[in-house]
């Protein structure tokens, strides 16, 4: 069995689905009154994160897994730790911390399209010991979803750590940290063995408009010097960029959208898991379209997840 540690946030997402709002339609953005109150359809207290939206994926999946994350001794991370305990996801790395535990609110309209406000807490606040380096040599991958306020110094060591001990590291990373340019994200690239990121987060990256960027031709993996570059494009499809050759995958059409939240995470980790134990580039796209297809039909990040 695949052995997986996964690092990244866990969240409790509080869903509200309301008709009501406006969109201007210019920007494609809601519109919301100042000082307004709005009466709202549905609400739904859920599971969420980017490493426990991956770590849940996986473990569905099949693979053995560990997740390093950071929980508030409050009910909302008790829920959270319930969560991962009834899907089998090894706790050995968690931590309570004296700071509330991460929390979104989840505001989605009749589409599935979706705003969220993430309170982060201290839930990027990592420091490797003994305990994550000797579990690190038990297992054959490193994935680190987001985490976007973990100090870059120590994220470094971390996967350098990983590299050294020849264990395969998949990078997604938050897209405030693309917008930072590729010079900035070389040292974390230089330990990359696959990169995730969705196309907007790759124009940012590469200082273009999304227009510009030609996903057919423009080989990332050899602009980034990473093995496989993993581009996810919503309802366009999604892309795998190695040294050689650059595969397409069409996006799978749900038969409803209910909530686009954690379709990403869903992609990205369907397709980690499929690869981790085929190395079929082709059959993980699939796998991990078919994962954010299913996902997207139901409320919450983790409900949809498929095995």
């Amino acid at each position: 069995m695949k052995k997986v540690f996964v690092v990244g946030s866990i969240t409790t997402d509080l869903l509200f689905k309301a008709d009501i709002l406006e969109k201007k339609e210019e920007k494609g953005r809601w519109s919301l009154a100042h000082g307004g109150k709005y009466l709202v359809d549905k609400f739904k207290i859920l599971h969420g994160g980017g490493g426990a939206n991956a770590a849940v994926s996986l473990a569905k999946q099949g693979l053995d897994v560990w997740l390093m994350g950071r929980l508030g001794n409050d009910i909302f991370g008790k829920m959270a730790r319930a969560n991962l305990k009834k899907h089998h996801i090894k706790n050995t790395a968690l931590k309570f911390m004296k700071n509330p535990s991460a929390v979104s609110a989840v505001i989605v309209d009749k589409s599935g399209d979706k705003t969220i406000f993430n309170y982060r807490s201290a839930a990027d606040d990592f420091h490797i010991s003994p305990k994550e380096l000797k579990l690190l040599k038990k297992v054959n991958w490193l994935a680190l979803f987001s985490c976007p306020k973990w100090e870059k110094e120590e994220k470094t060591a971390f996967l350098k750590k990983a590299h050294l001990l020849k264990k395969h590291v998949f990078l997604s990373l938050h897209g405030s940290e693309y917008k930072k340019g590729i010079n900035y994200l070389k040292p974390y690239f230089k330990y990359t063995s696959i990169l995730h990121l969705n196309a907007y987060e790759l124009a940012d990256l590469l200082g273009k408009n999304i227009s510009e960027v030609n996903f057919y031709k423009e080989n990332v993996s050899q602009i980034l010097n990473i093995p496989l570059v993993l581009i996810s494009h919503d309802s366009k499809g999604a892309y795998a960029h190695t040294v050689r050759e650059i595969y397409y995958q069409t996006a799978i059409k749900p038969s409803r959208i209910l909530d686009s939240t954690g379709a990403g995470d869903a992609f990205a980790s369907g397709f980690l898991g499929h690869f981790a134990k085929t190395g079929d580039i082709r059959k993980a796209l699939y796998f991990g379209a078919k994962n954010g297809s299913s996902v997207i039909k139901h409320y919450g990040a983790q409900v949809g997840l498929l095995k």
